[in-house]
């Protein structure tokens, strides 16, 4: 099977852009007292929504080389308030908008920031902190997610059960917080090894003429370790980190690397705004999570059918049981009825702390077999996204398998129309593209 190789961009919400050269054949030399060619050529944005409604988006572009400076805002053509812009590595601009009607064409004026950058590491109220074993992020100050690179060691064991502390997994998000701090993922399960705050994992496998299994970890056949944190990225708009793991095969000796996981995780500025509980405009939290499978040998790995695998999530153990949690999905399934449906999004919900926090998972419309099917336990605070479900997948050698998730932490419990309008924000976001400024 052939998988789409098309860029992702730095944010989960980022957009293509059509670029602009913006260099003349004889530009005359800036003097000191008159403002250079690129500043006169600074271009005008153009965004250009889809036919939902929009309250809040990031949105992204890579500046033309012919644009110079690094710090900008854009504004619009009333002379609108200004709005801060992020100027990321690879000379991509990110920056929120908000209150985009259906179809709304809106222009912004790209203008060079009057204060100067600060040098050395980007600031901001969003921040991706890297520490000894894992990364926190966090937005005004508050945890929203943390990753995990080392492999946990489980509190029990359960010998009976034939699991060990050394069956946990690295590289896996937990614990992920909602506006008001309750934790909606749980870390350490006992009876669960495998189930690891949220994380990405095949199940059962073929590789020449092995079968490794990387989502069983307490089985011994595979695993997925993690490699390393690429980089992390700071500031007012988005942060972030790159990081990669390796799903090695233990059948053989040495265990021997089958594929790499490359995790790209980003916090962007959204959901700030609104009550703290409510039917509209409910503040919440944000984490786009983009994951690139690339396999690694000369031979494809066949990933078996099954009724789980894939994206996983685990919630609170205080959820366990038959009624500990609600399920919602946006075909409006649910906890009874969710599991080996396909749904846009799923929901679980459930008290933490005396009050109903939850959690949920947006699936993107270019994810291979959108929508993808969903497996919701019975009795265990447990959904994964399966996209095996349908058959057996083949991964092509040297060929990359993008799959990109939203999750969003919410306090009380939400409305499906607002999950709903989440979802086509994420799926169908306001498009940004660049003209240049006339001369």
């Amino acid at each position: 099977m052939a998988w789409d190789r098309g860029r992702l961009g730095l944010v989960a919400l980022a957009v293509g852009a059509a670029v602009a050269v913006l260099r003349s054949s004889a530009a005359p030399t800036p003097s000191a007292t008159s403002p250079s060619p690129a500043a006169l050529a600074l271009p005008t944005i153009v965004i250009a929504n889809g036919d939902a409604p929009v309250a809040a988006a990031v949105v992204s572009l890579v500046l033309p080389p012919g644009v110079v400076g690094d710090s900008f805002i854009v504004r619009g053509e009333a002379d609108d308030e200004a709005v801060v812009t992020q100027l990321l590595r690879d000379r991509t601009l990110a920056f929120a908008v908000h209150d985009l009607a259906a179809r709304e064409t809106r222009r912004l004026r790209l203008e060079p920031a009057l204060d100067r950058p600060v040098h050395g590491p980007v600031s901001g109220p969003l921040f991706a902190r890297e520490r000894p074993d894992g990364v926190d992020l966090t937005i005004d100050g508050q945890p929203v997610a943390a990753y995990r690179t080392q492999r946990s060691m489980s509190l029990a064991v359960d010998p009976a059960a034939g699991t060990s502390a050394s069956a946990g997994r690295g590289g896996y998000l937990h614990p992920l917080r909602t506006p008001a701090g309750r934790v909606v993922t749980d870390d350490d399960v006992p009876w669960r090894p495998e189930q690891r705050g949220l994380w990405s994992a095949w199940g059962a496998t073929r590789v020449g003429g092995h079968t490794p299994d990387f989502w069983h970890t307490g089985a011994g056949t595979g695993a997925i370790e993690f490699e390393g944190v690429l980089e992390t990225w700071s500031g007012p708009v988005v942060a972030g980190f790159r990081a990669r793991h390796r799903a090695v095969d233990r059948t053989v000796r040495p265990p021997l690397t089958a594929e790499t996981e490359t995790w790209h995780v980003s916090l962007p500025a959204l959901g700030r705004e609104g009550p703290a509980r409510g039917r509209e405009g409910t503040r919440h939290r944000v984490v786009d999570l983009t994951v690139r499978h690339e396999v690694v040998l000369d031979q494809p790995i066949v990933v078996a059918a099954a009724a789980y695998g894939g994206l996983g999530l685990r919630g609170p153990r205080a959820w366990t049981g038959g009624t500990g949690m609600a399920i919602l999905t946006s075909e409006g399934r649910t906890r009874r009825t969710a599991s080996r449906s396909r749904a846009r999004w799923v929901a679980m919900v459930g008290l933490v702390d005396g009050a109903n926090a939850g959690v949920a998972i947006l699936d993107h419309p270019d994810n291979v077999r959108h929508p993808q099917p969903l497996f919701v336990d019975a009795a265990q605070p447990f959904l994964s996204y399966a996209p095996m479900q349908l058959g057996a997948m083949t991964l092509l050698p040297q060929q990359e398998l993008p799959l990109r998730y939203r999750i969003v932490t919410f306090d009380g419990f939400p409305d499906r129309a607002w999950l709903e309008r989440l979802w086509q924000a994420y799926a169908h976001p306001p498009r940004a593209t660049i003209e240049a400024a006339a001369r």
